[in-house]
């Protein structure tokens, strides 16, 4: 079989997820922050992986073919045209099982057996806030603060995306409205191989599988990918602009936390990541769940959904 249809069957194959991608532009030449489609590694130990990708220009929507290169756990994307562009990605999505459905079973399941995400998102945040009382420094660029600071995305994406998933599968009906307004759904397809794989489960069960992967593949620090989600249930995320201000300038830092070690792209060192601010992003984000969680109380009390 030769190397280009081996790779078409590698991207056929492959379960995709959303992460960041960074790069400058060479059409435009801005510097592209965004998002992309990339595939996840089933294995926790690879081999080496190249599989076939596209990657957007967030500004002149220059569309760019390459491949993205795992070598040693460590991914990269190179274009066809720009080889020696530099692209920096997010680290690869690794999944424990070979067989990607079993994994998902597995997650659908601990998701509907696990804790209610409010209030394990209340413990954590409360965790946050006596972290940041007793060890939380006035240095803006001190590595307490950071560690905190990456800790809070993790906390608010694991609720925004928990919190998502429990309530679109919660009833036939979300399930429908999901499927009717959200584009990857409609597209879809259940192949034979997957009845096949899953015959001893229901057609609910199915669909409810099929959704989760879905929303899992969602990064949910993509705050315009998540706000456009719960509106389909006419859901707010945010209670007023400043808020939604506020998170979407703290997702920005956080990039340059998570990925550079609180350096920016140029090098530069950032000092914004005081206890004091790192407070006040948990606590915006926690007035942000909240405002998810009532809301999403009103409509099952309403019998809304």
């Amino acid at each position: 079989m030769g190397r280009a249809k081996e790779a078409m069957l590698a991207a056929e194959e492959a379960v995709w997820s959303e992460g960041g991608c960074t790069f400058t532009c060479p059409e435009c030449g801005k510097v592209s922050d965004g998002y992309c489609d990339l595939p996840c590694i089933r294995r926790i130990d690879p081999e080496d992986e190249t599989i076939p990708v596209e990657v957007d220009c967030i500004w002149c929507n220059e569309k760019f073919s390459g491949d993205f290169i795992v070598r040693s756990g460590v991914a990269s994307v190179e274009f066809d045209d720009y080889p020696e562009l530099t692209v920096c990605v997010d680290p690869p999505l690794f999944q424990e099982h070979d067989d990607y459905d079993e994994w998902l079973a597995d997650e659908y399941l601990l998701w509907i057996s696990s804790d209610e995400p409010w209030p394990v998102f209340e413990r954590t945040y409360a965790d946050i806030d006596n972290l940041l009382r007793a060890h939380g420094s006035a240095k803006g660029d001190a590595a307490i603060n950071k560690m905190i600071y990456g800790h809070c995305f993790s906390m608010y994406e694991a609720f925004l995306g928990d919190t998502f998933v429990r309530f679109v599968c919660s009833s036939a009906e979300n399930q429908d409205r999901f499927i009717a307004d959200s584009s990857p759904a409609r597209g879809v397809k259940i192949t034979l191989g997957d009845l096949q794989k899953h015959r001893t489960q229901s057609v609910d069960t199915l669909v409810k599988l099929q959704i989760t992967q879905i929303i899992t593949s969602v990064s949910f620090h993509n705050l315009e990918r998540v706000i456009a989600l719960y509106r389909i249930f006419g859901i707010d995320i945010f209670e007023n602009d400043a808020a939604r201000e506020l998170l979407f300038e703290a997702v920005k830092h956080r990039h340059d936390c998570v990925h550079r070690n609180g350096y920016s792209r140029d090098g530069k060192r950032l000092d914004v990541y005081t206890a004091d601010y790192v407070h006040k992003v948990a606590e915006q984000m926690a007035h942000s769940a909240s405002f998810v969680n009532r809301q999403i109380a009103e409509l099952r009390g309403a019998g809304a959904f």
